[in-house]
Formats: structure tokens, sequence, C-alpha cells
């Protein structure tokens, strides 16, 4: 399992990695828009050549397109992740401050939409045809076609303008009070859950219906083994496989959806802070973010692939 995990990382990985970093430092130079506006303002209008050439330089923006990416990417290796252009803080400090808060709204959002869907998705495969399988199919279709921020919006409208019982905006940590943090995570939560709940229950319920059909389950049921049984022991454990694939691939989803929702409810994470990074066209700060994000899709595919050896041990690498 180690050399096949090496092998992921330095065949696939890192190559992806390289030329992703290319492609996004490239893009975020060639958009129209001047960095120095968006740390000076409107100011910038009247600032002496003198004085801009200087602050160009400081910024390492003088230099060509090759040399600048040789410095970042240099300096990405030795662990200098640069300084953000408009806080002027170190990059891997102000993404340090909003790690936690990215982490705890991500992290509830899969553990809720895996920890439901696979039982509902279960539930519906068992009762294929009947009334309750067709209002789980609603309700994955609803939420496989409502983008997150729609939905955000109808429990905004719900929650706090009609009930007045949970908070719009604003954010509060497990380790400060558990009680309110609940209160202010509950809508974000949810809203950023619903698609991935809704494409796991489709995705179990497919895998749950193909495997029930096999040999080796009717044969369980001959031997006398309890329907509990068989569906937990024999066909859930196999059905599992399809599953684990689309749940790793949820976790970069995640992840991106939090840049919509972090926004909507002014939640101080990743997600914001790269919307905020990509107004201020903050360079530095962008592209660690992108590949941040890069990474987490990696990680979470190799994790599923590692997975599966645990689930089928006919899997070999």
């Amino acid at each position: 399992m180690l050399p096949f995990i090496l092998r992921r990382l330095l065949v696939e990985t890192v190559p992806l990695l390289f030329f992703l970093s290319i492609f996004v430092f490239v893009v975020l130079r060639v958009l129209p828009g001047d960095p120095l506006r968006a740390i000076i303002g409107d100011e910038i209008t009247t600032l002496p050549a003198a004085d801009r050439l200087v602050l160009m330089h400081d910024l390492g923006l003088d230099k060509s397109l090759f040399l600048q990416y040789v410095d970042w990417a240099g300096n990405l290796l030795t662990g200098d992740w640069g300084r953000s252009f408009v806080s002027s803080k170190p990059v891997s400090e102000a993404i340090g401050e909003r790690v936690p808060v990215t982490l705890q709204l991500s992290s509830l959002a899969w553990i809720l939409s895996v920890s439901l869907a696979i039982p509902i998705g279960v539930f519906s495969a068992l009762r294929r045809n009947t009334w309750a399988d067709a209002a789980v199919n609603v309700f994955a279709l609803m939420g496989v076609a409502t983008p997150n921020f729609l939905f955000g919006m109808l429990l905004i409208l719900v929650f706090a303008v009609s009930l007045g019982i949970l908070p719009t905006n604003g954010f509060v940590s497990f380790a400060e009070d558990p009680v309110q943090a609940v209160r202010y995570l509950a809508m974000p939560v949810l809203a950023l859950a619903t698609g991935t709940m809704a494409s796991l229950v489709r995705q179990t319920r497919s895998a749950m219906l193909e495997v029930m059909n096999e040999d080796y389950i009717r044969t369980a049921h001959s031997k006398g083994l309890a329907p509990r049984h068989v569906v937990i022991r024999h066909a859930l454990k196999n059905a599992l496989l399809p599953v684990v694939t689309v749940a790793g691939l949820q976790v970069g989803n995640l992840l991106s959806g939090t840049v919509i929702i972090e926004t909507m409810f002014s939640i101080p994470g990743m997600g914001r802070l790269t919307v905020n990074a990509i107004y201020g066209q903050d360079y530095a700060l962008v592209q660690i973010l992108v590949l941040i994000l890069a990474v987490a899709h990696v990680l979470a595919n190799l994790a599923a692939d590692v997975l599966y050896v645990r689930l089928d041990p006919r899997i070999h690498y």
C-alpha cells in the first residue's frame, strides 16, 4: 500500500500541482485590472511614476512572468508562501486564521450528508417502487438540482426572517460556546450539505438495487440469515464501493462550496477569504488558496482508493 501511495503522490499529484500552479499564476496576471489600485485605492492615479515603480519593485511585479513564477515557486518550496498584497500579512498567517473555521463548516456538512444519505439510500432501495421510494427520489432530484446558495436563501427566509430563531450571519467556534456554534452553523451546514446528501442518496440507492439482485444475496437469504444481517453485512458492504468514490469527490466540492456559503452567511473562513482576495487581486493569496483546494481534492481521492482495500480485500494495487 505504501508504494502505491508514494507512486500516486510522485507520479500524479506533483505534476498536477505543478501545471496547476503555472496555470493559476499566469491567468491571475493576464486578467484586466491593477493590483496596485487594490492596495492604494483611487490615489493610484495621482501616484508619481517613480513611486509606482518602487512599489512594483517591492512587490516583484516589475519582473517578467517567468522570473516572477520562479521566485514564487522557489519561495514556496522553502516554506515561504509570501505576503498578502492587500494586508501585508504573511499568507500562511492569513490562511491559518481561517482554516479552523472552514474545517468546522465543511467537515460538519460532510459528516451530516454521509450519515444521513447512506441510511436513506438503503431505505429507498429496500422499498423500491413504493411511495416512500418516490418521496426519496423527489428529495434527491430537488437536492441535486437546487444550487446551495438558493437553498441557503430559502433557509434564511424561513428560519431567520419568518421565524427569527437563527442568526443570518456570523460565526462562533465550538470551543467558545457549543450552543451558539450550533445556532450559527445550522443553516450554513444544511445549505452546504444538501447537494452532497442528495448525490449520495442516489448513488447509494442505485448501488443497493444492483447488489440486491446478485446471486450471493439470494444465497444468504436461502441460508436463513436474518434480513437485517443480509442487508448490512453482505449487501451494504459491497454497495459502498461506488458510494465511497462519490463521497471522496464531494470533499473537494464541499470546500469549493464554502466560497459561496461563507460569503452569504458572513463566515470568516477560507471561502470568504478567497472572494476578498480575488476582488483585491491579491495574487499571492489566491494562488495558495487554489493549491490548497487542489491538494484537498487529490488527498480525498487517495483516501477513497485506500479505503477500497478495507472494504473489498479482492482489490490490490
